[in-house]
């Protein structure tokens, strides 16, 4: 009953980790994106477009 319960948190602890390094790469590749689509859309038209994404 103890191994089932220890091999079920190390799943679980290694999903986690997973998943927080997904969240990690994803919320760094989205700012950058957006950080570069917004740099573009000031040099193509002087006022800025708010596009607020959650």
């Amino acid at each position: 009953m103890s191994q089932q319960r220890r091999n079920l948190v190390k799943q679980l602890i290694k999903s986690a980790n997973v998943v927080l390094v997904g969240l990690l790469v994803y919320n760094l590749w989205r700012h950058k994106w957006t950080k570069v689509n917004f740099n573009q859309q000031q040099q193509q038209q002087p006022q800025p477009q708010h596009q607020h994404r959650f």
